[in-house]
C-alpha cells in the first residue's frame, strides 16, 4: 500500500490511526519510509478522541455491532480530525482512504 501510493501519487505526508486493539505496532514498516523522506504521523484514539471516547474500550468478546458502532465512531472522528489537522498544516489536496482502498 504505502510503496504503490508513494510511487504512483507521490505520497509524502500520511497520518495513520493506529488500532488500539491492534496486536502489532506499525512503527517499523512506516520507519523505512521516513528515512526515505515521507513524513508520517501515528495517531492513537487520544489524539483525536475525547478522552472519555478514548478510554473507553470494547470487550474481544463484544457483539459484532458494538465493535462496529466502535469501529464506525473512531473513523468518523479520526477523519475530523485529521481533515482539521490537513487544513492547519496547509495541504494542498488530501484524501481519506483506507489500507483496502486504493487511488
Amino acid at each position: 500500500w504505502l510503496a504503490y501510493h508513494a510511487h504512483v501519487l507521490p505520497l509524502g505526508y500520511l497520518v495513520v490511526a493506529v488500532d488500539p486493539r491492534s496486536r502489532t505496532s506499525p512503527t517499523l514498516v512506516l520507519n523505512r519510509w521516513r528515512k526515505q523522506g515521507m513524513f508520517i504521523e501515528e495517531w492513537s484514539d487520544i489524539d483525536y478522541l475525547k478522552p472519555e471516547l478514548a478510554s473507553n474500550t470494547v470487550a474481544d468478546d463484544a457483539e459484532l455491532q458494538v465493535k462496529r458502532d466502535r469501529h464506525r465512531m473512531r473513523q468518523k472522528n479520526f477523519y475530523q480530525a485529521c481533515l482539521r489537522h490537513a487544513k492547519q498544516q496547509e495541504r494542498s489536496w488530501v484524501t481519506l482512504i483506507d489500507t483496502d482502498e486504493f487511488l
